[in-house]
């Protein structure tokens, strides 16, 4: 095994990468050498952001983890404040949800098994959308389409790059709102909390030397 595994650390806005930045700084002996990046906000920005950052590397990373908020569905059991490591990601359209639409090459597929049983769990499936969700009953069929647990908005983007790259990559999201009418409204309110409850678990799987990596 390696002496030190390279971990890059990727949030889509600055706020929620300053949390895990400040939930990291007080590491010591985790034996991970860490570089921070942001890949920007919604699903197409945050691929081409996610390519700049490895085309930048001089390094290859041994795994990219994307920290964030996100927005728990109504069948799901997360709550405000609580983490969800997703064990898949999917690409969802409302559209195509309720049969309007049809959705081409957005493949459903699996993160890192390993790392994301370190980080946690609870496992489930993220959906990607292009826009935030903002209908009570778009969000059910969506959700009953895809039966995702939570909503985030660059997730699938970030490890489709990932993946492209042979890379392992992990999604650690605190969940700051219920996905519908009153998701933008909840989100302003809790999304602090639910950035450093995020935060947090990364900051304690790094401390313990990013347990679940292979090599």
């Amino acid at each position: 095994m390696k002496d030190s595994h390279r971990v890059t650390v990727v949030s889509a806005c600055a706020p929620e990468l300053r949390a895990v930045e400040a939930a990291c700084a007080s590491i010591t002996d985790g034996g991970c050498t860490l570089t921070f990046a942001l890949v920007g906000i919604g699903l197409v920005d945050a691929a081409l952001g996610m390519r700049l950052v490895l085309d930048s590397m001089e390094e290859r990373p041994d795994c990219v983890v994307l920290v964030g908020t996100c927005g728990a569905y109504a069948g799901s059991t997360l709550r405000v404040g609580d983490v969800c490591v997703p064990s898949r990601v999917c690409v969802a359209s409302g559209d195509a949800a309720e049969s309007r639409a049809a959705l081409l090459g957005a493949e459903v597929f699996d993160l890192d098994a390993g790392v994301s049983r370190a980080l946690g769990g609870p496992g489930g499936l993220v959906a990607t959308t292009l826009g935030i969700t903002t209908d009570d009953a778009l969000a059910c069929s969506i959700e009953r389409a895809t039966g995702a647990t939570v909503e985030h908005l660059e997730a699938w983007s970030v490890a489709k790059v990932c993946r492209g790259a042979g890379l392992t990559t992990a999604v650690v999201l605190g969940v700051a709102n219920a996905v519908g009418a009153r998701g933008r409204e909840e989100w302003r309110t809790h999304r602090g909390e639910a950035e450093r409850a995020a935060a947090v678990r990364v900051a304690d799987w790094l401390s313990r030397g990013a347990p679940g990596l292979r090599g």
